[in-house]
């Protein structure tokens, strides 16, 4: 798995790319909220769309779910607008939804465009 992490206009953009990685992912995590232009609410567009999360376990998604809500102040009420190419990931998706509900105070949309998601993000305000 590798990944990259830029800031745009009003949005942080993370595209990852290859075969899921449990650690990989927490260093991703990680990396994006220790970064210095962090900020607590920010928008955050995840480019997934050439990602593979099959690899991951049940059990890894929820320990995801779980990082982020112990990052729950540090993350803030972020906007992670997730763009993604195949159901499989779709339904990761949705099932770290169902995990961090209740425990963090953000917000996840999940787009099968990039376009689409950049134009929720201006939309927005983001």
């Amino acid at each position: 798995m590798e990944y990259s992490i830029t800031q745009h206009d009003g949005f942080d953009q993370i595209v990852a790319s290859g075969a899921a990685d449990y650690d990989t992912m927490v260093a991703m995590i990680t990396e994006l909220i220790s970064r210095p232009e962090w900020r607590p609410g920010s928008a955050i567009l995840l480019d997934y769309r050439a990602f593979d999360a099959g690899p991951l376990k049940v059990g890894e998604i929820s320990r995801l779910a779980e990082l982020v809500s112990e990052h729950r102040s540090r993350i803030g009420p972020a906007r992670l607008l997730f763009v993604v190419s195949r159901n499989l990931e779709f339904g990761l998706v949705r099932m770290w939804e169902a995990y961090v509900s209740g425990n963090w105070d953000g917000d996840a949309m999940i787009f099968k465009s990039r376009e689409e998601a950049l134009v929720s993000l201006k939309d927005s305000g983001g």
